[in-house]
């Protein structure tokens, strides 16, 4: 996966990120590097849209952790949508979808951010 496969857009506050092929060793990395600067550059709430990504290796599953880690360090929000049912299966079986936030479209995911930022932190047990 080169930078040209990742696309990125604001809508409503959210940035919107659209990975295409595999997030491999080669791919993960990448979309890494491009969450971190989005996250760099003050973007808060991201949205991963998975729908054009057809593998994840464990090197990409690395990748998306850093990116929530990333996150959780600066109060962000990070929800994923689209996940095809290979990608979800990868998900399921690493344990990933017991800990990171999945919904099904980008309306869902988008709606998922604004109502969890919107609640402010030390108000949740």
């Amino acid at each position: 996966m080169t930078e040209e496969r990742i696309s990125d857009f604001l809508d409503n506050g959210v940035r919107v990120v659209v990975p295409q092929g595999s997030l491999d060793p080669e791919g993960g990395p990448v979309l890494e590097q491009r969450c971190v600067e989005l996250i760099e550059s003050g973007d808060r709430r991201l949205l991963l849209d998975l729908s054009g990504v057809d593998f994840v290796s464990s090197a990409g599953l690395r990748g998306l952790v850093m990116v929530v880690k990333k996150l959780q360090a600066v109060g962000g929000q990070l929800v994923f949508c689209g996940l095809r049912p290979i990608v979800s299966r990868v998900f399921e079986v690493s344990g990933f979808s017991t800990f990171l936030r999945i919904e099904a479209d980008r309306d869902k995911a988008s709606e998922a951010l604004h109502t969890a930022l919107a609640v402010p932190a030390d108000s949740v047990n």
